[in-house]
């Protein structure tokens, strides 16, 4: 197993080593910046699946409305869809029987 030399950080303006003082700060300061870029992210990314599922749904109304399905019908589909979909999909089931045998493209992913 090869080690690795941890070398200690200098100031950047003096140049000098770090006290651990200094060294705890940093860090802290290092840990909390990830934590905000990693917060932000999600958010983004939350919020573009947000957008996603939004543009579907106008998609699957307008398809609707060009087939002539009235609000009453497609409101009806959305819940019988909803109702059938599995509770769980039993990934780290015993039997194969009780596995989703489906394919991604068959469960929309």
């Amino acid at each position: 197993m090869k080690m690795m030399k941890i070398t200690k950080r200098k100031d950047e303006k003096t140049d000098q080593q770090l006290t651990p003082q200094q060294e705890e700060a940093l860090a802290k300061k290092e840990i909390e910046q990830y934590r905000r870029e990693t917060s932000e992210q999600l958010s983004r990314y939350e919020e573009e699946q947000k957008r996603e599922i939004e543009q579907r749904m106008e998609q699957l109304v307008a398809k609707a409305r060009a087939y002539g399905m009235s609000d009453e019908e497609l409101r009806q589909a959305l819940q019988q869809a909803i109702y059938c979909k599995p509770q769980e999909h039993h990934f780290k089931a015993a039997s194969y029987e009780e596995k989703d045998s489906r394919a991604m493209y068959q469960v929309g992913g």
